[in-house]
């Protein structure tokens, strides 16, 4: 996804993370970005579910490797933000996530820090749009994503194997609203009963 003036995109960012993370390899999932650069869930007629689908077979994918990182084509990640999250060496681990556009959602989602959690806050929720997964952890649980709610996601993850966790130390911004969230940006304010 470009950004700026310079014609900068989101895939320059992880280029130069993975190249500044050493040990990494960068595999493209084919399915997750088409030819334009759109994603899935931007693709007209795409349920949930196929999401879900392509998400567990990156897992299988990766099996032969320690961690997969997934991102979305809207997250802006510094050359730092691998090598940062793989330090807490945690099975399931995403990074401080501002939204640039509307700032709102991260409270609303994760609540504020727990005094004395720095760097990482315990979290039961999370957006997808970036996450790294210890693999040899993930195929403990069943079925890595399944098609509905994310939330429902963490707390098998959590049932199977352990807390997930946000890095307050290590932040990444997501430069799209999402999906979920653009009625309420529009109608500017958030559901109280959304978890």
């Amino acid at each position: 996804m470009p950004y700026g003036t310079r014609g900068r995109t989101t895939h320059d960012d992880i280029r130069e993370m993975v190249a500044a993370t050493p040990g990494t390899d960068l595999i493209i999932v084919p399915d997750l970005v088409s030819g334009d650069g759109t994603t899935m869930l931007e693709r007209p007629g795409v349920a949930i579910w196929e999401v879900m689908q392509m998400r567990n077979h990156a897992i299988e994918m990766a099996a032969d490797y320690h961690n997969l990182l997934m991102i979305e084509n809207d997250v802006r990640v510094r050359k730092d933000t691998l090598s940062k999250l793989l330090i807490h060496d945690k099975p399931v681990i995403v990074p401080d996530i501002n939204f640039v556009s509307y700032p709102k959602i991260k409270e609303k989602c994760f609540g504020p820090p727990v005094a004395d959690s720095y760097p990482l806050h315990n979290i039961t929720w999370a957006v997808f749009s970036i996450i790294l997964m210890n693999t040899k952890a993930m195929a403990k649980v069943p079925v890595g994503f399944a098609a509905g709610r994310e939330g429902t996601d963490y707390k098998r993850w959590q049932k199977y194997i352990g807390s997930t966790y946000m890095a307050l130390d290590t932040a990444v911004d997501i430069l799209r609203v999402p999906s979920g969230f653009v009625r309420a940006v529009r109608d500017e304010h958030m559901p109280e009963d959304y978890e």
